[in-house]
């Protein structure tokens, strides 16, 4: 089987893994919709490159103006690579860093 063709098939798997989570997708989407009717925040984080997701919603003409993104340097690749695996790693860093997000 050609590459192309297998990178086919497991696309196809992913997206059908994707459409299988529709009632999990409307239950966050209703979670979503609720914070914001009620004036509360959407807070977005991510490591490594993850964290490009919270860029994305944060900041963006037509986009939510209720995101707030926790974009830790310490966990971004552009600082320190192996640095960043080491903090994720780190008992009780995320306790530490949510500290200053008022979630809840």
């Amino acid at each position: 089987m050609k590459a192309y063709h297998r990178y086919f098939l497991t696309l196809e798997g992913k997206l059908k893994q994707a459409f299988s989570q529709e009632t999990e997708i409307q239950t966050a989407a209703e979670w979503i919709a609720g914070t914001l009717e009620n004036q509360g925040w959407i807070y977005a984080s991510g490591t490594g490159h993850s964290h490009l997701f919270s860029e994305e919603i944060f900041y963006r003409a037509g986009g939510f103006a209720r995101v707030r993104p926790i974009l830790i340097d310490e966990l971004l690749l552009h600082k320190d690579a192996s640095g960043s695996t080491e903090a994720e790693r780190r008992e009780g860093f995320a306790a530490e860093i949510l500290m200053d997000y008022p979630i809840g």
